[in-house]
């Protein structure tokens, strides 16, 4: 929510995950009350919390992709379920770190996602709950 973003350097987490969104050619952090413009969260976040930004598509890859770069912002992760979108945004930021979220699937053979998940530039993945 914008309260918790409001909130951040208080809570101080090591990582922020925020949901990026590129709705009619804008870029946008979105919460379920309200949005604020990439830099305000890139800013308000400075050195001490590392963002990852939840993309959906390329248009998102590329988007994140550029602004990261215009910002010259070498310390971010990717996070998408789809593993080309996460490859996407890595292949035009090498410092962007891709993290594929299987956290939506019901089965899965642990070496497939693992090579999967490499393939496309991830070197992180988010596992269901129920994951034994």
């Amino acid at each position: 929510t914008k309260a918790d973003f409001d909130n951040l350097l208080v809570n101080s987490p090591a990582i922020a995950i925020f949901t990026y969104d590129v709705v009619d050619g804008e870029a946008r952090i979105v919460f379920a009350d309200g949005t604020v413009s990439p830099e305000t969260a890139l800013n308000k976040l400075g050195a001490k919390i590392i963002p990852a930004f939840r993309i959906n598509d390329n248009i998102d890859a590329d988007s994140l992709a550029s602004f990261l770069i215009s910002m010259d912002h070498r310390d971010a992760y990717a996070v998408s379920a789809t593993p080309s979108v996460v490859d996407r945004a890595y292949k035009n930021w090498k410092y962007i770190r891709g993290v594929v979220d299987y956290s939506g699937r019901t089965d899965f053979v642990a070496e497939d996602i693992r090579y999967e998940a490499m393939a496309n530039g991830a070197r992180v993945v988010i596992l269901p709950e129920t994951t034994s």
